[in-house]
Protein backbone atom coordinates (compact mmCIF):
# COMPACT_ATOMS: atom_id res chain seq x y z
CA UNK A 1 0.00 0.00 0.00
CA UNK A 2 2.92 2.52 0.28
CA UNK A 3 3.35 2.38 -2.96
CA UNK A 4 0.34 3.98 -3.77
CA UNK A 5 0.12 6.52 -1.20
CA UNK A 6 3.58 7.91 -2.15
CA UNK A 7 2.44 8.22 -5.22
CA UNK A 8 -0.80 9.83 -4.35
CA UNK A 9 1.50 12.24 -2.25
CA UNK A 10 -0.25 10.99 1.16
CA UNK A 11 1.44 9.14 3.82
CA UNK A 12 -0.11 5.91 4.37
CA UNK A 13 -2.36 6.84 7.91
CA UNK A 14 -2.52 10.31 6.11
CA UNK A 15 -4.86 8.28 3.14
CA UNK A 16 -6.69 5.59 5.62
CA UNK A 17 -8.32 8.94 7.35
CA UNK A 18 -8.76 10.74 4.24
CA UNK A 19 -10.83 7.95 2.72
CA UNK A 20 -12.55 7.52 6.10
CA UNK A 21 -13.22 11.00 6.49
CA UNK A 22 -14.60 11.35 2.70
CA UNK A 23 -16.47 8.24 3.08
CA UNK A 24 -18.43 9.55 6.14
CA UNK A 25 -19.16 12.99 5.08
CA UNK A 26 -20.57 11.79 2.13
CA UNK A 27 -22.87 10.07 3.86
CA UNK A 28 -23.78 12.80 6.63
CA UNK A 29 -24.44 15.25 3.73
CA UNK A 30 -26.51 12.71 0.91
CA UNK A 31 -29.12 14.58 1.74
CA UNK A 32 -27.98 18.32 1.95
CA UNK A 33 -28.49 20.36 -1.75
CA UNK A 34 -26.76 23.14 -2.94
CA UNK A 35 -29.31 25.57 -5.29
CA UNK A 36 -27.87 25.87 -8.48
CA UNK A 37 -30.62 28.02 -10.37
CA UNK A 38 -34.42 27.61 -11.36
CA UNK A 39 -35.55 26.70 -14.83
CA UNK A 40 -38.46 26.57 -16.39
CA UNK A 41 -39.59 23.81 -18.66
CA UNK A 42 -42.37 22.77 -20.90
CA UNK A 43 -44.21 20.11 -19.27
CA UNK A 44 -46.32 18.58 -22.23
CA UNK A 45 -48.52 16.11 -20.26
CA UNK A 46 -49.83 18.63 -18.07
CA UNK A 47 -49.83 21.31 -21.53
CA UNK A 48 -48.12 23.80 -18.75
CA UNK A 49 -44.53 25.44 -17.81
CA UNK A 50 -43.04 23.98 -14.98
CA UNK A 51 -40.44 25.65 -12.37
CA UNK A 52 -38.01 23.77 -11.36
CA UNK A 53 -34.88 24.15 -8.48
CA UNK A 54 -32.13 22.93 -9.82
CA UNK A 55 -29.49 21.63 -7.24
CA UNK A 56 -26.09 20.19 -6.51
CA UNK A 57 -26.36 17.32 -3.40
CA UNK A 58 -23.18 18.15 -1.67
CA UNK A 59 -22.71 13.92 -0.52
CA UNK A 60 -23.08 12.69 -4.16
CA UNK A 61 -21.85 15.25 -6.19
CA UNK A 62 -19.99 17.87 -4.64
CA UNK A 63 -17.19 16.02 -2.85
CA UNK A 64 -17.11 13.12 -5.08
CA UNK A 65 -16.10 16.18 -7.52
CA UNK A 66 -13.66 17.70 -5.53
CA UNK A 67 -11.91 14.21 -4.73
CA UNK A 68 -11.43 13.57 -8.68
CA UNK A 69 -10.06 17.18 -9.50
CA UNK A 70 -7.42 16.65 -6.62
CA UNK A 71 -6.89 13.19 -8.35
CA UNK A 72 -6.42 14.15 -11.77
CA UNK A 73 -4.22 17.25 -11.01
CA UNK A 74 -1.64 15.63 -8.54
CA UNK A 75 -1.29 12.24 -11.09
CA UNK A 76 -1.29 14.59 -14.20
CA UNK A 77 1.25 16.55 -13.13
CA UNK A 78 3.64 12.79 -12.66
CA UNK A 79 2.22 10.87 -15.24
CA UNK A 80 1.01 12.79 -19.05
CA UNK A 81 -1.64 10.39 -19.48
CA UNK A 82 -3.36 10.65 -16.67
CA UNK A 83 -6.74 13.14 -18.25
CA UNK A 84 -6.05 11.12 -21.84
CA UNK A 85 -7.15 7.67 -19.60
CA UNK A 86 -9.52 9.31 -17.94
CA UNK A 87 -11.52 11.03 -20.61
CA UNK A 88 -11.83 7.60 -22.14
CA UNK A 89 -13.09 5.94 -19.23
CA UNK A 90 -15.42 8.38 -18.15
CA UNK A 91 -16.96 8.31 -21.26
CA UNK A 92 -17.54 5.13 -21.17
CA UNK A 93 -18.88 4.92 -17.89
CA UNK A 94 -21.42 7.77 -18.71
CA UNK A 95 -22.61 6.30 -21.86
CA UNK A 96 -22.63 2.72 -20.56
CA UNK A 97 -24.36 4.02 -17.28
CA UNK A 98 -26.90 7.04 -19.46
CA UNK A 99 -28.14 3.12 -21.38
CA UNK A 100 -29.05 1.61 -18.21
CA UNK A 101 -30.89 3.79 -15.93
CA UNK A 102 -33.95 4.83 -15.86
CA UNK A 103 -35.77 7.44 -14.30
CA UNK A 104 -38.72 6.94 -12.08
CA UNK A 105 -41.55 9.09 -11.14
CA UNK A 106 -41.36 10.62 -8.36
CA UNK A 107 -37.69 9.32 -7.32
CA UNK A 108 -35.55 10.24 -9.86
CA UNK A 109 -32.77 8.44 -11.20
CA UNK A 110 -32.30 4.34 -10.71
CA UNK A 111 -29.22 2.89 -11.50
CA UNK A 112 -28.14 -0.44 -11.48
CA UNK A 113 -25.55 -0.21 -8.45
CA UNK A 114 -23.07 -2.44 -9.64
CA UNK A 115 -22.36 -1.71 -13.11
CA UNK A 116 -20.66 1.98 -12.88
CA UNK A 117 -18.07 0.50 -10.46
CA UNK A 118 -17.56 -2.41 -12.37
CA UNK A 119 -17.71 -0.38 -15.88
CA UNK A 120 -15.20 1.99 -14.38
CA UNK A 121 -12.66 -0.69 -13.20
CA UNK A 122 -12.94 -2.39 -16.14
CA UNK A 123 -12.27 0.55 -18.69
CA UNK A 124 -9.74 1.70 -16.30
CA UNK A 125 -7.50 -1.83 -16.21
CA UNK A 126 -7.84 -2.22 -19.91
CA UNK A 127 -6.55 1.41 -20.70
CA UNK A 128 -3.94 1.64 -18.13
CA UNK A 129 -2.48 -1.62 -19.92
CA UNK A 130 -2.92 -0.32 -22.89
CA UNK A 131 -1.51 3.05 -22.18
CA UNK A 132 1.37 1.15 -19.90
CA UNK A 133 0.14 3.20 -17.19
CA UNK A 134 1.15 2.27 -13.38
CA UNK A 135 -1.62 -0.44 -12.68
CA UNK A 136 -1.07 0.38 -8.97
CA UNK A 137 -3.11 3.65 -9.95
CA UNK A 138 -5.84 2.03 -11.62
CA UNK A 139 -7.61 2.41 -8.62
CA UNK A 140 -7.39 5.98 -7.98
CA UNK A 141 -8.45 6.58 -11.87
CA UNK A 142 -11.35 4.25 -11.65
CA UNK A 143 -12.88 6.50 -8.63
CA UNK A 144 -12.76 9.35 -11.50
CA UNK A 145 -14.60 7.51 -13.67
CA UNK A 146 -16.89 5.94 -11.91
CA UNK A 147 -17.85 9.28 -9.91
CA UNK A 148 -17.84 11.81 -12.51
CA UNK A 149 -18.81 9.15 -15.36
CA UNK A 150 -22.10 8.58 -13.23
CA UNK A 151 -22.78 12.13 -12.61
CA UNK A 152 -22.66 12.52 -16.62
CA UNK A 153 -24.36 9.71 -17.85
CA UNK A 154 -27.72 9.54 -15.08
CA UNK A 155 -27.60 13.11 -14.15
CA UNK A 156 -26.95 15.32 -16.93
CA UNK A 157 -27.33 12.82 -19.96
CA UNK A 158 -31.09 13.05 -18.84
CA UNK A 159 -31.35 16.33 -16.82
CA UNK A 160 -34.79 16.99 -19.41
CA UNK A 161 -36.56 13.99 -18.59
CA UNK A 162 -35.77 14.10 -14.94
CA UNK A 163 -37.00 17.48 -15.38
CA UNK A 164 -40.08 16.38 -16.68
CA UNK A 165 -40.84 13.28 -14.42
CA UNK A 166 -39.93 14.69 -10.84
CA UNK A 167 -41.68 17.77 -11.31
CA UNK A 168 -44.19 17.23 -8.68
CA UNK A 169 -40.92 17.82 -6.25
CA UNK A 170 -40.15 20.73 -7.95
CA UNK A 171 -36.67 20.15 -7.21
CA UNK A 172 -34.00 17.97 -9.09
CA UNK A 173 -30.58 17.13 -7.13
CA UNK A 174 -27.51 16.36 -9.46
CA UNK A 175 -25.88 13.28 -7.51
CA UNK A 176 -28.83 13.07 -5.32
CA UNK A 177 -32.17 11.04 -4.87
CA UNK A 178 -31.43 7.49 -7.22
CA UNK A 179 -27.94 8.99 -8.59
CA UNK A 180 -26.11 8.96 -4.64
CA UNK A 181 -25.95 5.58 -4.15
CA UNK A 182 -24.36 4.53 -7.38
CA UNK A 183 -21.52 7.15 -6.84
CA UNK A 184 -21.23 6.38 -3.64
CA UNK A 185 -20.64 2.77 -4.47
CA UNK A 186 -18.40 3.31 -7.29
CA UNK A 187 -15.88 5.55 -5.10
CA UNK A 188 -15.76 2.80 -2.59
CA UNK A 189 -15.00 0.36 -4.97
CA UNK A 190 -12.34 2.01 -6.65
CA UNK A 191 -10.53 1.55 -2.92
CA UNK A 192 -11.28 -1.96 -2.65
CA UNK A 193 -9.86 -2.11 -6.25
CA UNK A 194 -6.32 -0.41 -5.69
CA UNK A 195 -5.95 -2.36 -2.51
CA UNK A 196 -6.74 -5.92 -5.10
CA UNK A 197 -4.16 -4.76 -7.43
CA UNK A 198 -1.71 -3.65 -4.65
CA UNK A 199 -1.94 -7.25 -3.44
CA UNK A 200 -1.80 -8.88 -7.08
CA UNK A 201 1.48 -6.97 -8.72
CA UNK A 202 3.48 -7.21 -4.96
Amino acid sequence: MPRVYQRLGFSPFASIVIVLFLAITSLLLSDTNIPLTLIKIKNYTQNKDVEVLLTLNVGGAVIPLIVSIHILIVLQLRYSLTLIISAISVAMVSLIVYRVSRVVDNVGITVPLIIPPLTAASATLILTELFHYPLVLAGPLSYVAGTIGTLIGADVYKLREIVLQVSRKHIVSIGGFGTFDSVYLSGMLSVATTILLLLITT
